[in-house]
């Protein structure tokens, strides 16, 4: 479906700005066999280095909950 007025184009805005709004950025430094392993994945499974990071992560937090640890468990709505 074609954007065709500004209607629609605000309604795309409004969406990527919550996007933004829920995405937080951080900023580390890896070892470098770590940062290729990843820079291969995306090469190999043509998956962004962001998504895969994300991805396990996201299973890591699966294993290992939060509240098997007594830690607060933070809100998945965006502020």
């Amino acid at each position: 479906m074609a954007l065709t007025g500004p209607r629609e184009m605000n309604e795309m805005d409004a969406q990527t700005e919550a996007h933004v709004r829920h995405v937080k950025e951080i900023k580390l430094q890896l070892p470098l066999k770590t940062h290729v392993s990843l820079h291969s994945m995306k090469l190999i499974r043509n998956q962004s280095i962001r998504d895969s990071v994300v991805a396990a992560l996201d299973r890591f937090f699966q294993a290992h909950p939060l509240e098997a640890i007594g830690a607060p468990i933070p809100d998945d709505e965006p502020v």
